[in-house]
C-alpha cells in the first residue's frame, strides 16, 4: 500500500513567473496521478505540521524570521531563490505535518509487519513435544478411561476442572441471590410515586374521636 498526502494549500505558494516551483507543477504531479493506474494510492490529507517539529531541525531565530517575513499580499524574495507568499507559511506547514504523518505511518506498518512475521515465525517453533499426543497415549493406561477427554478432565487436569467449577459455583450463587431478591420485594414496598418511600417518615395514626372533640372545643 502506498499512501499520497496532499493539500490544495500547495496551489497558495505562489512563486515569481519562471521559478521551478510553480503551481504549474502541483497541478501536473496531480493530473498524472488521477490517472487510473495510481487508483489503488491511499490517499490522505496532509495535517498541519506542529512548530515544535519544525524546531527539531531548525533554530528559532530562523523559523521566526521566515513567519515574519510572509507578506499579506503579493510575493516577497528571501534570497534570490526562495520567494513567499501569503499561503507559502500554511503549505510550508502541510508538508511538514505530511513528512511526519509519513514517518509515523511507515514506523508502525514496519513494526506491525515486524509483529506478524514474528508471530507466524514463533508458531513454527517447537521447544518441546506437544501435550496432545501424551493425552492421547496415556489415557487409558494411566486413567484407566478410553474417552480421552473425560480422562484428561478429571485426572489429568483435575485441578483446573475443579477451579472452572468453582468459578461457575460462585457465579451461579450470584445470580441466585438477585432473583431471589427481585422476587421478595413486594409491590406494597413501592409507593404510589413508584419510589420507595423515604425511611425516615413515620406513617400518620388516624386520630381517635376523642382528639377529634378535644380539638373542636
Amino acid at each position: 500500500m502506498t499512501i499520497l498526502y496532499e493539500h490544495d494549500s500547495a496551489l497558495r505558494h505562489v512563486t515569481p513567473p519562471g521559478h521551478p516551483e510553480q503551481i504549474a507543477r502541483i497541478e501536473a504531479i496531480r493530473h498524472t496521478l488521477d490517472d487510473p493506474r495510481f487508483a489503488t494510492l491511499d490517499r490522505r490529507a496532509a495535517p498541519m505540521g506542529d512548530r515544535q517539529d519544525v524546531l527539531r531541525c531548525h533554530p528559532e531565530d530562523y523559523v521566526a524570521g521566515v513567519e515574519a517575513a510572509i507578506p499579506r499580499d503579493g510575493i516577497r524574495s528571501l534570497d534570490a531563490d526562495t520567494h513567499v507568499a501569503p499561503g507559502s507559511l500554511d503549505a510550508a506547514m502541510r508538508g511538514v505535518g505530511a513528512c511526519c504523518a509519513a514517518v509515523d505511518a511507515v514506523v508502525a506498518g514496519a513494526f506491525g509487519s515486524f509483529m506478524a512475521a514474528f508471530t507466524l515465525a514463533a508458531l513454527e517453533v517447537q521447544v518441546a513435544p506437544p501435550i496432545s499426543s501424551f493425552f492421547a497415549e496415556n489415557s487409558y493406561p494411566l486413567g484407566q478411561g478410553k474417552n480421552v477427554i473425560n480422562v484428561i478432565l478429571v485426572d489429568f487436569r483435575s485441578i483446573d476442572t475443579l477451579g472452572e467449577i468453582v468459578v461457575l459455583g460462585i457465579a451461579a450463587v450470584g445470580v441466585f441471590t438477585l432473583l431471589r431478591l427481585r422476587k421478595e420485594r413486594k409491590p406494597a414496598d413501592i409507593g404510589s410515586s413508584g419510589s420507595p418511600p423515604s425511611l425516615g417518615a413515620a406513617p400518620l395514626a388516624p386520630a381517635s374521636p376523642r382528639d377529634a372533640e378535644g380539638s373542636i372545643s
